[in-house]
């Protein structure tokens, strides 16, 4: 990723996340962690439809 996004990525008090095609979860923000409660090793290689509903 270019390295403007990456820092707008990780900075935003907005939750984001990037997923694959097979809706395995690649990256997480710091936003997305904290609203969540999850830690960056508990969600990469997660497959998003495996999170519970919020």
């Amino acid at each position: 990723m270019d390295n403007q996004i990456i820092s707008l990525f990780a900075k935003s008090k907005d939750v984001f996340f990037v997923m694959d095609m097979n809706n395995v979860v690649l990256h997480t923000n710091g936003a997305f962690r904290e609203t969540f409660n999850y830690t960056e090793q508990d969600l990469t290689g997660l497959n998003i439809i495996d999170l519970p509903p919020c």
